[in-house]
C-alpha cells in the first residue's frame, strides 16, 4: 500500500525508525516493534515502526536521516516484512554447519541493507566465535565482504601493509615505511584506520600532517599525483558491512578470527590492493602471545589471502614494547618526522625499514633478503623524506 511521508524534528541513532499510522498498522497486520518493508522504486529498505493514533489515515513520520536515505519522497510503498533467509542461515551456522558463498553472500548482504538487527547480527558473531569457520568459509565471507562495497581500481601493480595492531605506538611505522616503499616508484595507496583501542590509529597520526579523509574520485586524483599516500577508508564505503560489524563486535567485545581475517583482507580487495604484507606483532601483552600462535595466524592469512586472489606476505615482529617513546597523534607524528629527517628511536627505524624492505622484495625492487637494506639506504639518504613531503602536498598538507 502506498502512504504519504511527513519528517520527525528527532533522530533515533543507528535506529531506522518508522511512525505508522493504527490504520496502517491494521491493514498490514503490523504490531509495535514489528519489521515493514518500505519500496521507492527499485529500491527496498527494511524498517521498525512504531503505531501513533494521532497520524492521519495512510500517512507516515520519519526521522530526518532516513528521509534522506530514501531520497526524500512525498510516498513510498509498504509490504509486510517476511523474515530473511539470512536469519535461517544463521541459525544453521549456529548449529554447527558450514555455509556456502551463496549463503554467507545473503547474510552480509543484508547486514549492509539494514535487513538484520544487531540482535541476528551479534548472532552471526556469536556463531563465528562458538563454531567457527574453516578456509573456504573464510574466503566466501571475505568475497561476499567485498561484492556489498564500493571497489576501486588502478591501472598499476598496488601494494600495501596492513598490522593486526596491539602495540602501543604503532601507527607511526606506516608514516615512514609507506613513504620509504612510494620512492622507489612502487605504488601503495595505503588505506588506515583511525584509535579503536589505542590513543592513536596510523589515520589519526597522519591527519596532523594532512587532510585524510577523501572520495573516491579524490583517491584516484591522488594516484595520478603520487606514489603513495595514507588515507582514511572509513569515508570510501569499502567492505562496508565491516564497520556494522565491528560495531557490534565492541559491544560484544568479541573479535572472531574468521572476521577479522575477513575484514582485513576485503579492505584491502576493495582497495585493488593485489600484493599484501601483514604485520604480525608477537610477545607477551601482544594480540598474539606466542610465535607458534604466529605461524598458525600467518598460515590462515596465507590460505585465505591465495585463496582471494592476493599475492601475500606476513611478517612476525617483536611486540612486547612500544614503538618509538611517544603515545598520541601529535607526538608520534613528530617522532616520524625525526626518524624520516634521520634521527629518531633505533625500534621505529627498524620496523618501518624491516617491512618496507619485505614489499620491496615483493615488488622486486630488491633481491631476496636485501631489501631491508635497501629500505635502510633511502631513508638515510632522504629519499623518503622527499617522497613524504610530496605526499603531505598532495593530500593537501
Amino acid at each position: 500500500m502506498k502512504v504519504r511521508v511527513g519528517v520527525l524534528p528527532t533522530d533515533f541513532g543507528n535506529l531506522r525508525l518508522m511512525l505508522i499510522s493504527r490504520d496502517v498498522a491494521q491493514a498490514l497486520d503490523i504490531c509495535p516493534g514489528c519489521r515493514v518493508k518500505v519500496i521507492i522504486g527499485h529500491r527496498e529498505l527494511t524498517v521498525f515502526t512504531g503505531i501513533s493514533d494521532e497520524l492521519d489515515s495512510n500517512s507516515v513520520l520519519v526521522p530526518k536521516s532516513l528521509y534522506e536515505v530514501l531520497g526524500k519522497p512525498n510516498e513510498v510503498e509498504l509490504a509486510p516484512y517476511v523474515t530473511p533467509l539470512s536469519v535461517r542461515y544463521i541459525k544453521k551456522k549456529l548449529h554447527g554447519s558450514k555455509l556456502s558463498y551463496d549463503e554467507l553472500y545473503t547474510v552480509i548482504k543484508d547486514v549492509v541493507s539494514d535487513v538484520l538487527t544487531d540482535v541476528e547480527i551479534a548472532a552471526f558473531i556469536s556463531a563465528q566465535m562458538s563454531v567457527g569457520m574453516d578456509i573456504n568459509e573464510m574466503i566466501y565471507l571475505t568475497k561476499a565482504m567485498v561484492e556489498t562495497g564500493n571497489k576501486l581500481e588502478f591501472d598499476k601493480p598496488v601494494y600495501d601493509i596492513h598490522s593486526i595492531g596491539g602495540v602501543p605506538g604503532n601507527s607511526k611505522v606506516s608514516i615512514v615505511a609507506v613513504p620509504t616503499i612510494a620512492s622507489t616508484g612502487v605504488f601503495i595507496p595505503k588505506t588506515s584506520s583511525r584509535a579503536i583501542t589505542s590513543p592513536a590509529g596510523t589515520a589519526d597520526t597522519m591527519e596532523v600532517f594532512a587532510k585524510v579523509e577523501f572520495t573516491m574520485d579524490e583517491v584516484l586524483e591522488l594516484s595520478k599525483k603520487v606514489n603513495g599516500f595514507i588515507v582514511w577508508g572509513g569515508t570510501l564505503n569499502l567492505a562496508p558491512a565491516d564497520d556494522i560489524l565491528i560495531r557490534v563486535e565492541y559491544v560484544l567485545m568479541a573479535d572472531p578470527l574468521s572476521q577479522m581475517i575477513a575484514s582485513i583482507l576485503s579492505k584491502k580487495l576493495s582497495m585493488g590492493v593485489k600484493n599484501l604484507l601483514i604485520d604480525i606483532p608477537v610477545g607477551a601483552g601482544a594480540k598474539v602471545e606466542s610465535l607458534e600462535k604466529g605461524r598458525e595466524l600467518a598460515s590462515i592469512f596465507t590460505q585465505v589471502g591465495h585463496g582471494v586472489g592476493l599475492n601475500i606476505r606476513c611478517a612476525l615482529t617483536y611486540g612486547e614494547q612500544p614503538i618509538g617513546y611517544t603515545i598520541g597523534p601529535a607526538l608520534e607524528a613528530r617522532e616520524a618526522l625525526e626518524t624520516l629527517l634521520g634521527g629518531g628511536p633505533m625500534s621505529l627505524r627498524e620496523k618501518a625499514t624491516s617491512l618496507a624492505g619485505v614489499v620491496l622484495e615483493m615488488a622486486g625492487i630488491a633481491p631476496k633478503g636485501a631489501g631491508r637494506e635497501l629500505a635502510k639506504d633511502i631513508l638515510n639518504g632522504g629519499k623518503a623524506y622527499g617522497m613524504f613531503k610530496e605526499i603531505v602536498s598532495a593530500q593537501g598538507g
